[in-house]
């Protein structure tokens, strides 16, 4: 044939798209027997049969004409299409801590560009429309995938996954021992306390109920008088999470004591200086 009739039909819903756009030209040209595609991006095509459908995928916004040049021994002709690529937003995250005990709060930096709405996906069955969330994880032993989806006001979106992102540790457990027990009596005074916290932890507190503090893991304390004391022992393992515990300890006098002042102060405003009394215990 002398004549050639070139025709290049994309589908209209794929005239435009974000990137990276994938396009299906359908080249249905009577009368050629070779076709040659220029994308307009840099990248072609030559094939040799029509009816044909060839894919091509834009990876960078822009307006791109493409065409079809066909042939024959006799003749040759064109036609062209135009397909509108779109920009994405570029989508990042990142999160002020990533290992935690359960109840651990986690606050989200958003460092997306180009966009105007977000979606995040926790990862545990909760989400969030915010810019820059702050989220409470529950949970021992689990990690959880996070998920940002940014979308620009053109409506193209992408999404940034980061898998098993977010770090649930076992809690610490706080325990304590006291030797040589709970209960001691006059003129000993002092107590052996022995750390017997698991899930291993870094620091130490101790307050001993008088007043008294020690960082030691396992401290020794002596006590300047008899009374009943109650001792804290707070845990922070090196994830920075925290567990308390708690026990009495008491210093008794011993049976059959006296104790009796050496003066007394009639005008005191304190009751026990006001009058001359002895104190004594069985």
């Amino acid at each position: 044939p002398n004549n050639i009739i070139p025709e290049l039909v994309v589908n209209a819903p794929q005239l435009r798209g974000c990137a990276p756009h994938t396009v299906d030209f359908y080249n249905n040209t009577k009368g050629a027997s070779t076709f040659y595609y220029n994308f307009g991006d840099g990248g072609s095509a030559i094939t040799s049969s029509a009816p044909e459908m060839i894919a091509h995928t834009f990876t960078k916004p822009g307006t791109y004409v493409v065409t079809l040049y066909t042939s024959n021994d006799c003749s040759t002709n064109f036609t062209t299409e135009t397909i509108v690529v779109l920009e994405q937003p570029t989508v990042a995250f990142t999160a002020d801590k990533t290992v935690g005990c359960s109840g651990t709060v986690v606050k989200f930096t958003n460092n997306s560009k180009n966009a105007v709405s977000y979606l995040w996906d926790f990862g545990d069955g909760t989400t969030s429309n915010q810019f820059e969330p702050e989220h409470t994880y529950t949970g021992n032993n689990v990690n959880y995938t996070v998920t940002l989806t940014a979308t620009n006001i053109q409506g193209c979106k992408n999404v940034s996954v980061l898998p098993n992102y977010i770090q649930l540790v076992a809690p610490p457990q706080s325990n304590f021992t006291v030797l040589p027990g709970n209960e001691l009596s006059i003129p000993n005074y002092t107590f052996n306390f022995r750390d017997a916290s698991i899930n291993v932890a870094g620091s130490w507190e101790w307050s001993f109920g008088d007043g008294s503090k020690s960082t030691l893991q396992n401290p020794t304390h002596t006590y300047s008088n008899v009374g009943e004391y109650m001792v804290t022992l707070k845990i922070i393992n090196k994830e920075g999470c925290t567990a308390t515990s708690t026990q009495m300890v008491r210093v008794i006098g011993v049976p059959g004591t006296l104790h009796v002042p050496n003066s007394f102060m009639p005008a005191s405003a304190k009751n026990e200086l006001r009058t001359f009394k002895a104190k004594g215990r069985g």
